[in-house]
């Protein structure tokens, strides 16, 4: 059996290699659902219907936990684990980025103003308004709902110089503080890749990326879980595969060189 990381495209890849580098002793797939990106201009029921799909077959290759490594995907998280697991997977665990990341928020939040850059369907969504209600957490954010971002950082070759990029990051930076520091989450996981070009807007920012809270997160969560890290698939080295929906190699071959970046 081995751990998953799914994202609608490059996004999640961020997230996954952080964790694999500190723990290359399992098995791991990453699949990308690059034929339906991007997630978060699409209807909840469509993230749900495309999600499920996608970690039927990450099921199918042998994961037995899999990591929604997508803020939109992981707006569908409680439906997934309450209604759609028990009923087709009971076995398997499916994890999602959001509830990490509003832990994170809510010991900031309180200090200093917090913004979060993110997909409209995360926005509309409400997550992170629900889940720090459900810590306990008066929390004040300002979220900013960035549409096409990601979708540029996917078809871009090269983000510091690709105008569209550029143009993006300033156009979602603007009602964001110049002359003072603040915290910026970047609650999609494809706008790590545009870190540089979004924190040369905002140089005062701490601009925070999901990577190393999921990392720390489902590190914590396997010691916790002891049943499904033993069960987990322990190579001799590291085992990683890569899959997409489109199942075009030379979009493999960009996922993979990503990860060596």
């Amino acid at each position: 059996m081995r751990i998953g990381f799914f994202d609608s495209g490059i996004g999640g890849v961020s997230v996954a290699k952080t964790f694999i580098r500190n723990n290359p002793s399992f098995s791991y797939l990453y699949f990308a659902d690059d034929a339906h990106m991007p997630y978060g201009e699409r209807s909840p029921d469509e993230v749900f219907a495309l999600t499920t799909h996608a970690l039927t077959r990450m099921f199918e290759h042998s994961c037995t936990l899999v990591i929604l490594a997508c803020n939109s995907a992981s707006t569908v998280l409680p439906r997934i684990q309450q209604e759609w697991l028990p009923a087709h997977f009971p076995g398997k665990k499916v994890l999602g980025i959001i509830r990490p990341t509003a832990e994170d928020i809510a010991m900031h939040a309180h200090e200093h103003e917090v913004y979060i850059l993110a997909t409209p369907i995360t926005v509309a969504s409400r997550a992170y308004d629900k889940e720090l209600a459900k810590i306990n957490q008066v929390a004040h954010f300002f979220e900013i709902a960035c549409p096409k971002l990601a979708e540029v950082i996917e078809k871009s070759e090269n983000y510091l110089s690709d105008a569209q990029v550029s143009h993006y990051c300033k156009l979602y930076t603007q009602p964001i503080p110049y002359d003072k520091p603040i915290y910026v989450y970047t609650a999609c996981t494809h706008y790590a890749w545009a870190a540089q070009l979004l924190q040369q807007e905002r140089p005062l920012a701490k601009l925070i990326h999901q990577s190393s809270i999921i990392a720390d997160t489902l590190s914590a969560y396997l010691s916790r879980h002891t049943e499904i890290s033993q069960a987990l698939i322990q190579p001799a080295e590291l085992s990683f595969e890569v899959q997409c929906s489109s199942e075009d190699k030379q979009y493999i071959q960009k996922l993979l060189n990503l990860f060596t970046i």
